[in-house]
C-alpha cells in the first residue's frame, strides 16, 4: 500500500474511482458486438487486422496464438465485419469510429462491410468426455449454421422439403 501512495496523488486515493470510469478487461468475452457495445469493457481496436486480410492475396490465412490471446474474438470481429448479420443481429454501424472506418475515408467499410455470407464456427463449447456427445454437439452446431444460412439456397420447394426431412431424422432440432 505504501508503494501505491508514492505514485498516486492523495486526492486520487480518497475519491470515488467510478468517477474516473476505469474499464475492466474483457476476460472471457469472445463476442465482438458485446465487447464494442459494452462501454465498461476495455477495448483495444484491432480492426486493422481486417485491412491486412483484405489486402493480403493469400488463399488461406492461418492465425496462431497461444491460449487466451483473442483468436476467437478476432474471428468474431471478422464475422461481424463481413456478414450483414451475426447471431441474427444486423452488423451495420458496428464499426463506426473504429480504425478500419477511418482509413481512406471509410473505403473498407463501404466496400466490404456486410457484403458476404460468413460461416462462423467455434468449437470452444465441445467439451464432452465421450465421442458420441461430442458428435451430437458438433452435429447441432452444423445444423444451426445451416439454418442460419439456408436463405442462400433460395426457395426451391424440393430443397426445403429435403432439409426438413433430414432435420427431423436427426432428432437434434
Amino acid at each position: 500500500m505504501l508503494k501505491i501512495k508514492k505514485f498516486l496523488p492523495t486526492s486520487l486515493l480518497t475519491t470515488n474511482f467510478k468517477r474516473y470510469s476505469i474499464k475492466r478487461p474483457p476476460i472471457g468475452v469472445d463476442d465482438f458486438r458485446k465487447l464494442v457495445e459494452d462501454k465498461n469493457l476495455l477495448y483495444v481496436d484491432k480492426t486493422l487486422l481486417i485491412k491486412e486480410l483484405i489486402d493480403d492475396s493469400s488463399e488461406v490465412n492461418l492465425i496462431t496464438r497461444p491460449r487466451r490471446w483473442g483468436k476467437t474474438l478476432n474471428m468474431s470481429m471478422i464475422q461481424h465485419f463481413f456478414a450483414s448479420s451475426a447471431g441474427y443481429q444486423e452488423t451495420k454501424g458496428l464499426f463506426e469510429g473504429l480504425k478500419i472506418s477511418e482509413i481512406d475515408d471509410g473505403k473498407y467499410v463501404k466496400e466490404y462491410q456486410g457484403k458476404y455470407p460468413v460461416i462462423y464456427i467455434t468449437l470452444k463449447q465441445l467439451a464432452k468426455s465421450d465421442f458420441k456427445s461430442v458428435l451430437e454437439q458438433f452435429t447441432y452446431i452444423i445444423q444451426s449454421v445451416f439454418l442460419e444460412h439456408q436463405y442462400l439456397l433460395g426457395k426451391n420447394p424440393l430443397v426445403v422439403a429435403f432439409l426438413d426431412t433430414q432435420m427431423k431424422k436427426s432428432n437434434l432440432c
